[in-house]
């Protein structure tokens, strides 16, 4: 799992108008342009397929986890 900070620092080693793509593993798999970032509460921090909390339903959880979204 890489957190905010440790991408902001991995982020810093190219220029920045670097064009940011995805890719769903290492291999360089299913590659997209990365189109925004914004934030997603999930239940629990899985490896993939996580259920998205609606804000105004946290309450309903006993736990939820913030998360900074790609796509």
């Amino acid at each position: 799992m890489v957190t905010v900070r440790e991408f902001i620092e991995m982020l810093q080693e190219f220029p920045p108008d670097t064009p940011l793509i995805l890719s769903t593993d290492a291999e360089g798999n299913e590659l997209r342009m990365v189109n925004g970032v914004g934030a997603r509460y999930v239940e629990a921090l899985e490896h993939r397929f996580m259920e998205a909390i609606d804000e105004e339903e946290l309450d309903d959880y006993d736990s939820w986890v913030l998360t900074t979204e790609v796509w």
